[in-house]
């Protein structure tokens, strides 16, 4: 009877405990998603926050199918990818300039190659005449 005692906690540490270490993980990183808001992470570094949140929606995906060890891997992805977007979000917040938007010191005509076209030049030409179609040839077989 004792045995049958002990062997309950042990194959219940063996099984379980691995779904609550995976479980710890999750919560943290769910935790560390909400550190996400106050900085407004998704307007500031729009890169960083939406690799946090695929990266907490594939931990949960692994989670739920047990796979508790790519699980806990993930969540450390999304702790790192927060943390860098929160880094980039209070830097980018303090030079009030958005990710995407190019620094001031650019020129964008030079960027893009010279003044932007959107219609070719009206020169007061006609178009030239499409050239004409060759002749036919004979089959070679001599038929008509």
């Amino acid at each position: 009877m004792t045995r049958s005692r002990l062997f309950a906690p042990l194959l219940f540490a063996l099984c379980g405990g691995c779904a609550i270490r995976g479980t710890v993980h999750l919560a943290k990183a769910e935790q560390a998603i909400l550190r996400l808001e106050p900085v407004e992470a998704e307007t500031w570094a729009p890169y960083s926050s939406t690799m946090a949140r695929q990266y907490i929606i594939k931990a949960r995906s692994e989670w739920a199918q047990a796979d508790y060890g790519d699980a806990e891997m993930l969540c450390g992805q999304v702790e790192e990818w927060v943390d860098r977007a929160v880094n980039e979000a209070v830097a980018n917040k303090a030079t009030g300039r958005l990710p995407d938007t190019p620094p001031d010191w650019v020129d964008p005509v030079k960027l893009n190659g010279g003044p932007l076209v959107s219609e070719p030049a009206n020169t007061g030409l006609a178009p030239a005449d499409p050239s004409p179609a060759p002749a036919s040839t004979p089959p070679a077989w001599g038929g008509q």
